[in-house]
């Protein structure tokens, strides 16, 4: 009796933020999901893991991207313009833990400081959301840790 009142007493601290509808042809899609600052020209390193695609804004190189720091989810599900994905091998499917060099139009949330299991991507894990309106430029740099076989 005493675990239901303290549960009924901290439950409404436990709540998720509210989210507008994302459903968009049955899928899920961060463009329609969040509040958005306006399309910009973003550069800098998109790493495709897996579930787990992060956009290290300014980066050049795969040195620049710091594995300790949470960076924005890099969201490719529904750009405006469609783009080839790249890292696809035939018969094995997407090669996971490549970094690209991009250069694109997208956009990001208004909100880039969130906390895990209120933010964005994967798991509401990540702290900001860049989203992907038209891939520009894109050259693979190789995997993350060098020895890692694709």
């Amino acid at each position: 009796m005493l675990t239901a009142l303290l549960l009924q007493a901290v439950a409404p601290h436990l709540r998720m933020p509210e989210r507008p509808p994302c459903i968009l042809a049955g899928a899920i899609t961060a463009r329609n999901c969040f509040a958005q600052k306006p399309q910009r020209t973003y550069e800098g390193i998109w790493v495709n893991h897996f579930e787990a695609q992060l956009f290290v804004d300014g980066a050049h190189e795969i040195a620049q991207v710091d594995p300790h720091k949470s960076y924005p989810w890099f969201s490719t599900n529904d750009p405006l313009k469609p783009f080839v994905r790249p890292g696809v091998i035939a018969g094995r499917g997407y090669v996971f833990g490549h970094a690209y060099r991009v250069r694109f139009l997208g956009r990001e949330a208004r909100d880039m400081d969130r906390k895990p299991l209120a933010g964005y991507g994967h798991l509401d894990m990540f702290p900001g959301l860049v989203i992907l309106d038209e891939m520009l430029a894109l050259e693979d740099l190789g995997p993350m840790q060098p020895d890692a076989a694709p």
